[in-house]
This record gives structure tokens, sequence and C-alpha cells, in this order.
């Protein structure tokens, strides 16, 4: 599977997107667990919409990505961030942000 930003959010259960606005939540098909927000680091708008959906049980904990930074999933699991120079991944649940260390090419 791959996709980015609308093609990546459609593989988990949830997303945040621009196509239901203010920033919305859509629902995926569900083949990975979770949610997805994607363009974290260049709209400025999404780390607080997320948190705050996450927050008010709007929508699941997940994974964000800043472009540029790809997640690699084997059998439904995380196994892996790939990150250009200077890009993160991080996990959203209700209590914390947690920095998902990326692996660089």
């Amino acid at each position: 599977l791959a996709g980015v930003s609308a093609g990546a959010i459609c593989w988990f259960e949830q997303g945040i997107t621009d196509s239901v606005w203010p920033l919305g939540v859509v629902e995926g098909l569900g083949f990975l667990k979770g949610s997805f927000c994607p363009h974290f680091d260049s709209e400025t708008e999404r780390p607080a919409a997320y948190r705050d959906k996450i927050d008010q049980g709007l929508i699941q904990p997940g994974l964000a990505l800043e472009d540029f930074a790809a997640a690699h999933y084997v059998d439904g699991k995380l196994e892996k961030v790939i990150v250009s120079e200077g890009k993160k991944g991080f996990y959203l649940d209700a209590d914390k942000t947690t920095e998902i260390e990326g692996v660089v090419y």
C-alpha cells in the first residue's frame, strides 16, 4: 500500500483531512489500525486540530507524519518511519505526543 496525504489517510481507520473544513475527520478503509494525520509540519493548524480531536474522543490515537516522511508497516504493525533529513514522525494518544525516531534516507 502506498499513498501521500489523502492517499495515505485512506489505509487507516480514520484521518484528519482538509476535504472537510475546518480540518475534519474522515473514515478510511481500515487496513491499518488507528488514525493518520499528514502534513504535520507544513500546515500549521494540523497539530492542534489532531490533538484536539484525539482529546475530545472524535478520532482514535494514531500516527502523524511531517512532509517527506513515510511509514513502513509489516503485518499491520509500524515497522519504521523513513524520513528525509530533519523530518519526523509522531504517535499521538490521549496522554502525549511521542516522537518516533526515523531512519534517514
